[in-house]
């Protein structure tokens, strides 16, 4: 699992990844898809790893870069969604602020 989370990091840095964050934020129009907030610099949610094989490692990559497994999100909501204490998924978080506030942004 160490390993994974080595590969995982140079995976960040790749070409590949950089251009499946720019093709992310696109189709979010640069706004969070959870709480509608314009964002310059948000963050790449991965929703699921999806691509788990029978060792437990997350590799090949192709999973990774899958765009129905990632939302754009502020960090505010990112934060959020990765709260050890009380962790949300991204639709749960986004349902909670429509309830709350109405309605979103963007």
């Amino acid at each position: 699992m160490r390993e994974d989370k080595e590969l995982y990091k140079e995976f960040l840095k790749s070409e590949e990844w950089q251009a499946t964050r720019k093709e992310v934020w696109r189709r979010a129009k640069g706004c969070c898809e959870c709480c509608g907030d314009s964002v310059a610099n948000g963050e790449t949610h991965h929703i699921t790893y999806g691509g788990i094989n029978q060792e437990g490692s997350i590799w090949p990559s192709g999973w990774l870069c899958r765009t129905d497994f990632l939302k754009y999100l502020c960090p505010i909501c990112h934060g959020q969604i990765h709260n050890k204490r009380h962790p949300l998924r991204v639709d749960s978080l986004r349902a909670e602020m429509i309830r709350v506030f109405g309605s979103i942004h963007c």
